[in-house]
């Protein structure tokens, strides 16, 4: 099934998804539009469907994970590891778990991101230096509350 981005004008409409086998491959579509992530996204799945159409099986792909508004999501995943990026889909250092754990299952990245954010912000502002004392686990969330 074919769809169409309406918000062009009829003599600009583009198609710009098409669904085959359940997976989603962006095409025909000015590529200004799309982010890294999704563009990333998209080759590497038309490499999967041109391999699969020869009967070819590829393993071992892992695809990068894309937010609603195309930046990469906080938690990425690659072989045995998943480990927290930027926006922009640049690892944070060394936060990162191996991708069978514990602590893998309920990563979000949530704690360094915003250590990261508020880093930037504290160029502009003192006061944001209180927020310094914050420790993110080893997989980038928030640590449990420790009691005293």
């Amino acid at each position: 099934m074919t769809h169409y981005n309406s918000n062009f004008a009829s003599s600009e409409l583009r198609a710009f998804t098409a669904r085959n086998d359940n997976e989603t491959i962006h095409k025909d579509f000015d590529a200004t539009f799309r982010s890294k992530c999704w563009n990333e996204r998209n080759s590497l799945k038309q490499i999967i469907k041109k391999h699969k159409d020869q009967n070819i099986a590829l393993i071992g792909i892992d695809l990068p994970e894309c937010d609603l508004d195309g930046s990469y999501a906080p938690v990425q995943c690659r072989k045995e590891k998943c480990f927290c990026v930027d926006e922009n889909g640049k690892r944070y250092g060394e936060y990162e778990v191996n991708r069978y754990s514990k602590d893998a299952e309920d990563m979000n990245c949530r704690c360094v991101r915003d250590k990261f954010l508020i880093r930037n912000e504290q160029t502009k502002n003192e006061n944001m230096k209180l927020f310094d004392i914050y420790k993110c686990a080893k997989n980038g969330n928030y640590r449990p509350k420790e009691s005293i």
